[in-house]
């Protein structure tokens, strides 16, 4: 196993790879509102490539550089869990795979990108760039599918996606056991200085799932004001 390492938050490396990501989301996201059919669908299909290609491409290098654990490598995180989502749902609208990415998405690559924590190191530089492209993608793919597809979460989807992500802790919980691994940080504490992260085990998992329904309900909010408008 590779030691995990961290990027202090507003370090120069912080801000810059942080920035770039915002400025890039940014950019695609007024360019697509430009766009009308066909070109915004084949614009739609492209993204859903590169972001599919993104998660089997990475298993596969880590892979090539013998840095592939089944401890480490399967997309068991709510964010690894987001990146399939992203890719899919450009291709193939779901309700509740598009709810599941907008609550899991925004909330987690929310705080992976302000306290970014990297499994397999930064010493190198396509992992490292897997991260902000892989976090970064989550955030554009719901953000598109919310704002330029006009998808919308449905009432009460918040308190449903906190209670349907509940099921996959025990699943997750026993493949840790099996591999001795740390998915969903179930295990172990992250080691990043989030201020949310509040105590050992098994106290942090009890303000994670608190902090997990607070962000839930929090990111329906907007939605639900401009269901009145």
């Amino acid at each position: 196993m590779i030691a995990h390492e961290i990027i202090e938050p507003f370090s120069t490396l912080w801000c810059q790879a942080n920035s770039a990501t915002i400025i890039i989301l940014i950019i695609l996201l007024l360019y697509a509102n430009t766009l009308k059919n066909p070109r915004l669908l084949k614009f739609t299909y492209i993204i859903g490539f590169i972001l599919c290609l993104e998660v089997i491409f990475m298993q596969f290098y880590q892979l090539h550089i013998d840095k592939w654990f089944a401890a480490s490598s399967i997309p068991l995180h709510f964010c690894g869990l987001s990146s399939i989502l992203a890719g899919l749902l450009m291709f193939k609208r779901n309700q509740l795979a598009y709810e599941c990415l907008y609550y899991w998405g925004l909330a987690g690559a929310f705080h992976s990108l302000l306290t970014p924590e990297f499994t397999l190191g930064i010493d190198d530089r396509i992992i490292f760039l897997d991260y902000f492209v892989s976090h970064g993608g989550i955030i554009f793919a719901a953000l598109y599918l919310t704002i330029i597809s006009g998808m919308r979460p449905r009432e009460k989807s918040w308190l449903k996606i906190f209670l349907f992500s509940q099921l996959l802790i025990p699943i997750v919980g026993a493949i840790n056991w099996i591999l001795d691994a740390n998915y969903m940080y179930i295990c172990n504490k992250p080691i990043v200085n989030n201020p949310l992260l509040i105590g050992e085990w098994p106290t942090y998992l009890v303000f994670i799932e608190l902090f997990a329904l607070i962000h839930c309900w929090l990111l329906y909010q907007p939605i639900k004001i401009f269901k009145k408008d």
